[in-house]
């Protein structure tokens, strides 16, 4: 993400992927992910740090998904105003395997709420 190369971050998800920020707002799909990092990427300088806890495999409909939780940090800064938020919490990602073989994220789940 510090690179800002928005096609390489999109190709880490499946094309059905849900992204759910921390207000519980849910994006799905290659559109709206690439609304989101389009409109991140040209405003925020991002530092995040990833502190994961557990890696566990489940079956799903679709197959085997591996789900990941942890914790997160992140310090956004503004490029305009210098400004600097910093936000931390539980984070939950899925990725699942796709045909061509690759792990892809199918769930991004940044909520404080975790189940």
């Amino acid at each position: 993400m510090w690179s800002k190369q928005r096609d390489e971050v999109l190709g880490l998800y499946s094309p059905d992927a849900v992204f759910l920020d921390e207000v519980s707002r849910r994006l799905s799909g290659r559109a709206e992910l690439e609304s989101l990092y389009a409109t991140v990427f040209a405003k925020y300088d991002s530092r995040l740090r990833l502190t994961p806890a557990t890696v566990t495999p489940r079956r799903s409909r679709s197959g085997i998904v591996c789900v990941e939780r942890g914790r997160f940090s992140e310090d956004l800064r503004d490029r305009g105003s210098g400004t600097v938020q910093h936000a931390q919490g539980p984070y939950r990602f899925a990725y699942a395997k796709g045909p061509d073989g690759a792990w892809r994220f199918v769930l991004m789940d940044w909520r404080p709420a975790q189940r």
